[in-house]
């Protein structure tokens, strides 16, 4: 698979959540046509266990994404 990149400006929604009696925001940037391209979480306290993995994960889905994995297949192979 080829990686399709993300155009410089995108349109991207942000959504607040809470988990376990944490805020979090993520962010999802999209691809011109609508499909899903890059994710992103803030709200943990920067530099902690929990920041530090919710950063690579987004990276690691964001970079799925960008190679044409569909977003019903990522949540599938989720627990």
């Amino acid at each position: 698979m080829t990686r399709v990149r993300l155009p410089h400006r995108r349109f991207a929604a942000t959504s607040d959540l809470e988990h376990g009696g944490s805020r979090f925001t993520v962010t999802v940037g999209f691809y011109p046509d609508g499909r899903p391209g890059e994710v992103f979480t803030h709200g943990t306290r920067t530099g902690s266990t929990l920041d530090g993995l919710l950063s690579d994960a987004c990276v690691v889905v964001s970079l799925l994404l960008q190679h044409g994995v569909e977003p019903s297949d990522l949540a599938a192979s989720m627990g």
